[in-house]
């Protein structure tokens, strides 16, 4: 049975004693504060005999829901998971949103509550119009500055807040995104801070300053980004002497901007251990080195080309990564990763189809890979066109011979799943991974000819269903850990198609809509 299916178990039958007093044997009791308890049965007693630390520790693994009801059942397992219920507040800015958010919010405004004191982490989200929770709501049109004045005292009463996520993707009132900004420089806590904001504004961001982050994810669309560039994020790399990750992503489709003035006005070098780059030009690695001598992770995903000498003047400072997520492959960066150890995560996308690349892909099966495969627990190789990037005999032993894998990411070509009725390559991989006893993850992707007849949407649906058939096809998939089950995704355009198997439920598969990690 898995983690997840015995936690869903435990968590249907807490909830239902919880929810029954009379079924169970359980007697009202009704606290000062008026919060209504329900007396334990004596399974429950023999619970709250345990040291409050474990409980802390078992009530961390509960679901969210299963926590609520718990707090209900008596005041002991009330306290202990308290700051578990309230760890997470989220402001939805749109029509459906709970009543009971905008209620709290009055609340925090008016610091008639002390929930403030459990509250970690604040989401925001704006996937529709803005509906404001401070005023009349039948004269709110009237009352934008309460508005904003009742939002920017409920956000900045979260004193304890650690971490902010800000989600928008519907436009937003300039002001409303100002006093957000404002109120979130405010928080004295803050540590982590990551705004998706798809759409435009047509005013710019106002200046602000973050201090003391150790988490910094910035995705913006343009004209906004460069007046952040400009006028925001130097002074907040300046004033953040731990930060450790930073994601920067332009949102806008067009040219590509650049952040070379950005790293090359610091005053001090970043001690950065992740990076992420997408959608921007990747300054010279003159500009970048001091700030990558403390790097271990780098993600950059479409940059374009990089600087010339990239990978050479990485390995000449001495950088060794120990996780990269590259979208396009070269020969000096497989010479970059020949040239330490102890690598544990290898993203690659091979977006073309040629020589050059099938006699890359020739040597990272062959040098590459073994090179690593002591220390490799992720490997994701997903090339667009068939070749020698793609899973196949060749490539499957090396592979293999990670035995530390826990997620692996791999292409088939669909010429060599075309015959449902003859044994496939996948079918060879299923049979064979009893060897990697730590995997938990695979996912499966087609890889085509680029000379085949159909579009590509077409060509990729299509694929996807011939390689679930294959799956299904498979009827047993060794594995070594009864408790560990192995998750088998394949992604068609449009939806995804997932397997399960383990011990107890033996082997399913069904087509969602949800979309898979690749």
């Amino acid at each position: 049975m898995s983690n997840g299916t015995m936690r869903s178990r435990n968590a249907v039958r807490l909830t239902r004693d919880s929810r029954t007093p009379a079924a169970s044997g359980q007697q009202e009791h009704t606290t000062p504060g008026q919060i209504r308890f329900f007396l334990p049965d004596r399974q429950c007693f023999m619970l709250l005999q345990l040291p409050a630390e474990l409980l802390l520790q078992i009530s961390a693994l509960l679901s969210h829901d299963t926590q609520k009801n718990l707090r209900l059942v008596c005041k002991p397992l009330h306290d202990v998971t308290t700051e578990f219920v309230f760890a997470t507040f989220r402001i939805n800015f749109s029509n459906d949103a709970k009543m009971l958010d905008w209620n709290m919010l009055n609340e925090l405004a008016m610091r008639s509550t002390d929930m403030w004191r459990y509250v970690k982490v604040l989401r925001l989200t704006h996937p529709s119009p803005l509906v404001f929770p401070f005023a009349d709501h039948n004269a709110w049109r009237n009352s934008t500055k309460d508005i904003i004045r009742g939002l920017s005292k409920a956000i900045v009463s979260l004193e304890n807040v650690t971490t902010v996520y800000w989600t928008s993707v519907k436009d937003i009132d300039n002001t409303i995104v100002e006093a957000l900004i404002l109120s979130i420089s405010r928080l004295p806590s803050l540590q982590k801070f990551t705004i998706y904001m798809t759409s435009r504004m047509l005013t710019p961001v106002p200046r602000f300053q973050l201090k003391n982050l150790t988490f910094m994810d910035i995705s913006l669309c343009r004209p906004p980004w460069d007046d952040f560039i400009r006028d925001s994020l130097p002074s907040i790399l300046e004033n953040s002497p731990n930060l450790s990750f930073l994601s920067l992503a332009d949102g806008t489709n067009g040219p590509m901007g650049s952040l070379g003035s950005l790293f090359q006005n610091l005053h001090r070098p970043l001690r950065l251990e992740s990076l992420v780059i997408h959608n921007l030009s990747v300054p010279p690695l003159s500009i970048l080195h001091p700030h990558f001598q403390s790097l271990t992770s780098l993600v950059l995903s479409s940059t374009g080309n990089l600087p010339p000498g990239f990978w050479f003047g990485i390995q000449a400072n001495n950088v060794h990564l120990r996780s990269l997520n590259i979208d396009d492959v070269d020969a000096a960066l497989l010479d970059y990763l020949l040239s330490y150890t102890d690598v544990e995560a290898i993203r690659l996308k091979v977006p073309g189809d040629n020589a050059v690349y099938d006699e890359l892909g020739i040597k990272f099966y062959s040098q590459v890979l073994p090179h690593h495969s002591a220390t490799l627990d992720s490997l994701s190789i997903l090339p667009t066109f068939e070749g020698t990037w793609s899973l196949q005999d060749s490539t499957m032993l090396p592979v293999l011979q990670c035995r530390r894998l826990v997620s692996l990411s791999m292409s088939v070509r669909l010429s060599d799943i075309s015959d449902l009725t003859e044994p496939s390559i996948v079918s060879d991989l299923l049979h064979s991974i009893k060897s990697l006893h730590n995997l938990s993850s695979l996912y499966l992707a087609p890889s085509f000819s680029l000379h085949a007849p159909l579009s590509f949407p077409e060509k990729r649906w299509k694929a996807s269903i011939m390689l679930g058939q294959v799956i299904e096809a498979v009827n047993t998939i060794p594995n070594q850990d009864p408790y560990l089950a192995l998750e088998i995704f394949v992604q068609p355009f449009g939806g995804s198609y997932r397997a399960y198997w383990d011990t107890e439920s033996g082997f399913s598969s069904f087509l969602c809509s949800h979309s898979c990690p690749q």
